[in-house]
């Protein structure tokens, strides 16, 4: 009986530090904050039975990569990353995040998913794309990313804003940036930032896009253009914000600069083949 007792407490103790690992605690400025991770941080907004209700505005494969995958899906397409893939993958996104936000042990948090992610329409892929996601929720705040070979994909979502949605959609998307992203992903003060919308059944979405700091100059034609040597440095051209009012999802295409390759392939396969 003793060893029964014994081998269920060791057991129950397992069990509670294994779930303990989906959680780490940030230091405010005043208290402790305790950060969720990937599964453990849901979001009332980032889900996929509010997402889908917005295809006709917000298209599927732009959802997945804002929803966290199913256990299933894990369990399918996780597999093991070498240290090498993976720190190359934290160095993007310190690239994009304001240092102060970017939790400091996001890297032992990463999924990685083989074969498994969506840059654009499915059907316009050559392959699934291997990525790096990773979900994390502050207070109110979730983020969510997905981090391909060619691009990265940050989505974020204040519950707040479940009852009090934001109308002013482009300064919405700004002011998130401001919160989330680098200095240098900022728009360009000497470029134009562009806002279009998306109205379908009732829904609208804003599109926002803008050159990042620093990147628009001129040509000898005296024609608007980018500099790619230091979009290069910034690590991209430009930022496409979208928005509901509730969401932001932000897409940031990497940029090796002017005298590298003009993209990433999208469709190296980076990962191992074998599952955890």
């Amino acid at each position: 009986m003793k060893v029964a007792k014994l081998s269920l407490y060791l057991i129950t103790i397992y069990f509670s530090l294994t779930h303990l690992v989906n959680y780490s605690i940030a230091e405010g400025n005043k208290t402790p904050l305790i950060i969720r991770w990937n599964s453990d941080a849901r979001s009332q907004t980032l889900n996929g039975d509010v997402l889908s209700k917005l295809t006709d505005v917000l298209p599927s494969w732009k959802a997945k990569q804002m929803i966290w995958p199913s256990i299933k899906e894990v369990n399918v397409s996780s597999v093991v990353a070498d240290q090498e893939v993976k720190a190359s993958c934290i160095n993007w996104l310190k690239k994009f995040f304001a240092d102060e936000y970017l939790p400091l042990d996001i890297e032992t948090h990463l999924i990685s998913m083989k074969n498994w992610g969506l840059i654009r329409e499915e059907s316009e892929q050559k392959r699934l794309c291997d990525v790096f996601v990773v979900r994390f929720t502050k207070g109110t705040h979730t983020v969510h990313i997905q981090e391909s070979p060619y691009n990265v994909v940050i989505s974020f979502a204040d519950d707040t804003g479940l009852k009090k949605e934001r109308i002013d959609h482009e300064q919405f998307a700004l002011d998130t940036a401001k919160l989330i992203l680098k200095g240098q992903m900022y728009p360009d003060p000497n470029s134009d930032i562009h806002t279009f919308e998306i109205v379908r059944g009732g829904i609208k979405i804003s599109r926002i896009v803008w050159l990042t700091k620093s990147v628009g100059t001129t040509d000898r034609n005296g024609k608007k253009t980018a500099d790619l040597r230091r979009a290069g440095e910034n690590g991209a051209v430009g930022i496409e914000a979208e928005t509901d009012g509730r969401f932001v999802r932000f897409e940031i295409i990497k940029c090796p600069g002017a005298v590298k390759a003009a993209y990433f392939d999208p469709y190296e396969e980076r990962f191992k083949s074998y599952k955890e």
